[in-house]
């Protein structure tokens, strides 16, 4: 087999597993709910830590297309400023896989109020693999193609800075920083193909409503440049809610139109999904689904912000023991109207509480005199809709039902205010259904949970003391 048709094939296989315009850095189309994929400056820049699972297929009407699979973990350093990270990457299409797993350091800067810096590297193992056997050849026992090894190991190392002004973020990054070369021939040859650097400039901002303070549109975009192949670029925008998800937009630059949908599941864990519709030069290449998977979850740190207290004082010359005295007096004023200031806040936190407990006991008072909403089930039978007894305490009950239908349209109406709602079935009184709205052992919490209830809807409600 031809030395050169041999370094032709080993090319155009790694270079499937990425993009078809000579980028060898996979495209990650999550990367930004991920940053630190790309750059390695974003790690522990939030302040939680960050944990993310993303499978990506891409390319499957070439060969058998290409899988890429990556674990990343991030977050806050114990050295101050700092963060640290893990990242695991596994790339696979034909003949061809690669293995990596890197550590990251990042170091973040603060100049001025607003503006940040930071910086980050990230360095480790790649196992580059190939299998020989998958290759269709003329010449089975060609010297040349039996002095080809199926393991490489090389070192590979990113680097990345990024800057931070409030709403407004620029990153700069170099995967592969090193260039390295994976030669696969034992031999002095032609058989081996080199880790392309590549240079990544990525932007966004953050534009917020006034009208919905959670709402937050950020329009991105990201800049490839590799030295010998097209520029290419991403031009994106996401619109995220907080605490729900986001969707997302993307074109990349003559190869598709990518679409993105998350969602934060009990704020902390993360699923998103992506699809790319490709319009490119190459779409007629392409048979099957381009898309890929996102898993996450974040780890709240209980990061606080400290509230700081300025006070500008005019400083006069201090050449005269007079000047000075003055300084001190306007300083000690200034301490004094600070002390009067937190008493006073003191002492209206005092009087709302005083306020708010008396308003709580005349609430109470007012139901417990009525004394007509206070029910014992003593000589009842609960169960729960599993069988099993019902516990003792009490029970803020709505509603009594015979009929099935009856219950699960009056369960589901009340639900929409009360999502916990559910029922109670009393096997004494020929199973009737209890609706529930609240269950607790406390008796104040049921007294409130019935007030609210009463002077919300003008329903009938009443308070189920049970005990068996």
């Amino acid at each position: 087999m031809n030395k050169i048709v041999l370094n032709i094939v080993l090319a155009s296989l790694f270079l499937c597993i990425n993009n078809l315009n000579a980028q060898q850095v996979p495209f990650y189309n999550h990367y930004k709910t991920n940053p630190v994929v790309y750059n390695p400056a974003y790690a522990g820049l939030d302040g939680n830590f960050n944990a993310f699972i993303t499978r990506g297929q891409r390319y499957t009407g070439i060969g058998t297309g290409a899988v890429d699979n990556t674990f990343s973990i991030e977050g806050k350093f114990f050295i101050p400023n700092s963060g640290f990270g893990l990242f695991v990457g596994h790339q696979s299409a034909g003949a061809l896989s690669q293995l990596g797993a890197k550590m990251t350091y990042s170091y973040r800067v603060q100049f001025g109020e607003d503006h940040n810096l930071g910086l980050g590297i990230s360095a480790g193992y790649l196992e580059n693999r190939i299998r020989t056997d998958q290759f269709n050849v003329m010449h089975e026992h060609d010297p040349f193609l039996e002095g080809i090894r199926d393991y490489r190991p090389s070192f590979d190392m990113n680097a990345g800075l990024v800057y931070k002004n409030k709403d407004l973020q620029i990153g700069f990054s170099i995967p592969q920083v090193l260039g390295n070369k994976v030669k696969f021939a034992k031999n002095k040859s032609r058989g081996f193909y080199t880790l392309a650097r590549h240079m990544l400039l990525t932007s966004s901002y953050d534009f917020r409503f006034n009208a919905i303070d959670k709402l937050i549109l950020t329009p991105y975009a990201l800049l490839r440049f590799v030295p010998g192949a097209p520029i290419q670029y991403d031009i994106a925008a996401q619109l995220k809610y907080e605490n729900i998800g986001w969707f997302s937009t993307t074109y990349k630059s003559d190869y598709a139109v990518q679409f993105n949908l998350g969602f934060h599941i009990f704020k902390h864990l993360h699923i998103g999904y992506s699809y790319e519709w490709v319009v490119g030069s190459s779409k007629n290449y392409y048979s099957g689904v381009n898309h890929e998977f996102l898993l996450g979850y974040t780890f709240k740190t209980g990061k606080s912000e400290t509230k700081r207290v300025e006070i500008e004082i005019e400083v006069p010359d201090p050449n005269t023991v007079k000047e000075n005295e003055e300084l001190k007096r306007q300083l000690k004023e200034k301490e004094e109207q600070l002390q009067a200031k937190e008493e006073l806040e003191r002492k209206l936190r005092e009087q709302l509480e005083e306020e708010q407990k008396k308003a709580i006991n005349a609430v109470k008072k007012e139901v417990e005199d009525r004394g007509d909403f206070i029910q014992t089930g003593g000589d009842y039978k609960f169960i729960e809709v599993n069988g099993s007894d019902a516990p003792n305490g009490y029970y803020v009950v709505i509603g009594v039902y015979s009929e099935k239908n009856n219950l699960n349209k009056n369960l589901e109406e009340v639900r929409q205010s009360y999502s916990n709602a559910y029922y109670i079935i009393n096997t004494k009184k020929n199973n009737y259904n209890y609706i529930v709205i609240q269950y607790t052992l406390n008796r104040e919490e049921a007294l409130k949970i019935y007030q609210d209830y009463s002077n919300s809807t003008g329903k009938k409600v009443w308070i189920l003391e049970y005990k068996h």
